[in-house]
């Protein structure tokens, strides 16, 4: 019942930790806004910049940017039924944080800090989320990491 109604507490320190750790993979993949933790990500989003127009890059790395916490929040964080929840009902909450992370980024980055930019990059992120949220529910339905690592700590 609790993965149903997780509590405020829970729920915002699993979306904080997805999208932070998520958050850093998809920095050292690709940058954004101009910011990434890897020379290989700056020069990637550098180049982005550069050979097409804002609006999609924004939609590009909004998509990239989104992959890596939805991912954190699956497989690590949430059983199957509760990152579901999360997913369908708690929409504001991931809004959000992935509000908060866009901001943080463009306010740190040296690309396309223009509110439409952001507004693009946000919107991408959020659908880039349900999408995986669909596509893990038919490809992994059920399987919980967490919950295999206590099987086969019981087991040994």
């Amino acid at each position: 019942m609790k993965d149903l109604q997780p509590s405020p507490l829970v729920l915002h320190t699993k979306l904080f930790l997805a999208v932070v750790l998520g958050g850093m993979v998809s920095l050292a993949v690709c940058g954004q806004f101009g910011m990434g933790m890897t020379s290989w990500a700056e020069v990637f989003s550098h180049k982005l910049h550069e050979n097409m127009p804002a609006l999609a890059c924004s939609l590009i790395c909004g998509t990239i940017y989104a992959i890596f916490p939805t991912i954190t929040l699956r497989v690590f964080l949430c059983s199957p039924m509760q990152f579901r929840v999360i997913l369908k009902k708690k929409l504001y909450d991931l809004a959000l944080w992935y509000g908060v992370a866009g901001i943080s980024l463009a306010f740190y980055g040296h690309h396309g800090q223009g509110g439409l930019e952001i507004i693009t990059w946000f919107v991408a992120s959020m659908a880039t989320s349900h999408i995986l949220a669909v596509l893990f529910k038919y490809v992994i339905p059920n399987w919980d990491l967490l919950d295999n690592l206590r099987d086969t700590s019981k087991i040994s």
